[in-house]
């Protein structure tokens, strides 16, 4: 008699679904005998089935915790399908139904991006200018939906009006800061979820020169001239009789004019002497180390001392600190699902988002994080990135993830480099993405992972009914990697050897089979603690420990 199945499949469920709130209870008749069931197709590893047996009936739970944004916006539509499988009489039957469920989207996500539409300067001089239009981006909300306030200090200078527009308050310009650029601190908000940006408003110049004031101009009167001397008329000589000479008159030369004053309006009474304004000096250090983290996304770490001082007094130092995430779309999964946390995130004052379209052409998105935290007068997060991104090594190593993709996502979000800014990096290990050639369909890299898969898990090679079966399965889209290493892990063939094995025996046999020595003991406690906490499954440990190229640097958390 033919496998029935009956019962009721809840179609939707929620994003962040907890214990509890989604399960579908079947009902299995026409066979007899049943010991095991397991579900099959393309989302089989999203969710668990066991065999209830007080009831006989088959409970299936999700394996994870969903988040709708890690497979798209809000208008996406995510659903997942799998079927049932049962072993009986040590045989496996597949049930004829295909089981699909629809994941809800909630409102969980802050906004992610703030810019200007339109506008985005303002003149110097410009009272009350209005400045731009601002947009926001939510996976979550409508843009039209998102509300925008202007946060302390900045509130002083500038508002928001007609919902969207930053302006100028009323008698506030910018005098003094023309020709640089300024940040404004906006939260934007969905109604339930805020976020905090800092967007640059560039302040324009009045004229061609720099629009500090000169200082006023000193007058000076002008040198009074003497008084014109009257003219002196030479005396006329009385006549004279012959033959007496007549008198000679003296030479007479007329009065000497007086020099030319040179004496200026006496000046007006000094003030009263200050002291001169010391010297400020200031200067920032940036460390950063870069590796690969989780199952194959990238992390940046750094760390800044800011330090300032006026004259010869000592320096005051202030430290920051933060972190960049380059998420997979897997890891996302890992985090929606609880399996993965940031402890580092919790703690943050500043945080950045970017989701940017994956680029391995799946249609799942790219995930960038970064957050920091620092005392006060510290560089902020902002600064931190542009002065990463302003050293040339920094660059290098970020470029090459998944074709400049990450670099250019970072430019996006934060602008320009700095490249004042000292940066002192080291990099742990390789920062390129696992081949693409191991996780897409078709190609002779796909028979070379199923053939490598094989041998790790099996201890044999594939034989051609293998090949042609995964090689299909793989092109159509059908399993992805992960999927096929989870079948392989409960294959009756790889159970009849491994079934009952502990963690620490599943670690050793796996990294002895793919690297040809025994793992090392720090390594191996590692990751039987990640095991044990559920952090990962094992199927994440055959991907990084057995069949990645990169090997141990892949290691979670490094």
């Amino acid at each position: 008699m033919a496998l029935l199945v009956s019962g009721d499949v809840p179609s939707t469920i929620y994003e962040n679904n907890r214990d509890g709130d989604w399960e579908a209870r079947l009902t299995l008749t026409g066979v007899s005998g049943v010991t095991a069931v397991r579900l099959t197709g393309t989302n089989a590893n999203l969710f668990n089935a066991t065999l209830d047996p007080t009831t006989g009936q088959v409970v299936i739970v999700p394996a994870m915790r969903f988040d709708h944004e890690a497979y798209g916006n809000a208008a996406t539509v995510v659903n997942f399908t799998f079927g049932l499988s049962v072993q009986a009489n040590g045989s496996w039957i597949s049930g004829s139904d295909t089981y699909t469920v629809t994941m809800l989207d909630v409102n969980d996500a802050p906004p992610s991006t703030l810019r200007f539409t339109a506008g985005g300067s303002v003149l110097e001089d410009d009272l009350g200018g209005v400045i731009g239009t601002l947009q926001g981006g939510d996976n979550d909300s409508p843009k039209s939906s998102l509300t925008f306030r202007v946060l302390w200090p900045d509130e002083a200078f500038f508002e928001i009006i007609n919902g969207n527009v930053l302006k100028l308050r009323d008698g506030v310009d910018l005098m003094r800061e023309g020709g640089t650029t300024r940040q404004v601190m906006i939260e934007v908000s969905d109604g339930k979820n805020e976020a905090n940006f800092a967007l640059d408003v560039v302040v324009l110049n009045t004229g061609d020169t720099d629009t500090t004031p000169a200082p006023p101009a000193i007058v000076v009167s002008p040198p009074e001239s003497p008084p014109e001397s009257p003219p002196v008329s030479p005396p006329v000589s009385p006549p004279v009789s012959p033959p007496e000479s007549p008198p000679v008159s003296p030479p007479v030369s007329p009065p000497e004019s007086p020099p030319e004053s040179h004496l200026e309006s006496p000046p007006p009474p000094s003030p009263p002497e200050t002291p001169p304004t010391p010297e400020h000096h200031e200067a920032t250090h940036l460390v950063a180390e870069a590796g690969t983290a989780l199952t194959g996304s990238l992390a940046l770490h750094w760390q800044a001392e800011h330090s300032s001082a006026w004259g010869d007094a000592a320096p005051g130092t202030a430290l920051s600190s933060g972190t960049l995430l380059w998420l997979s779309v897997a890891d996302q999964q890992g985090l929606a699902s609880g399996k993965l946390t940031l402890p580092g995130l919790s703690g943050a004052e500043e945080m950045l988002r970017l989701e940017v379209p994956s680029p391995d052409g799946s249609g799942g998105t790219m995930l960038l994080l970064a957050w920091a935290s620092g005392q006060e007068e510290a560089l902020d997060l902002t600064g931190a990135l542009r002065g990463l991104l302003g050293d040339l090594k920094v660059q290098a190593a970020l470029g090459q993830r998944d074709n400049g993709l990450l670099l250019a996502s970072l430019q996006h979000l934060v602008g320009p480099g700095d490249d004042s800014l000292p940066v002192e990096f080291h990099v742990e290990g390789p920062l390129t993405a696992p081949d693409p050639g191991m996780t897409a369909p078709g190609g002779s890299a796909v028979t070379q992972f199923i053939t490598l898969a094989f041998n790790t898990l099996l201890d044999r090679a594939p034989d051609s009914g293998d090949l042609a079966r995964w090689n299909s399965a793989l092109a159509t889209g059908t399993l992805d990697a992960r999927s096929l290493v989870q079948a392989l892990l409960g294959s009756a063939e790889y159970q009849s050897v491994h079934a009952g094995e502990s963690d620490e025996a599943f670690l050793s046999a796996l990294y002895r089979s793919a690297h040809a020595e025994e793992i090392d003991p720090t390594l191996l406690s590692q990751w039987v603690e990640l095991l044990s906490s559920q952090a990962v499954d094992k199927a994440d440990a055959v991907l990084v420990l057995g069949l990645a190229h990169h090997g141990d640097d892949a290691l979670p958390g490094r």
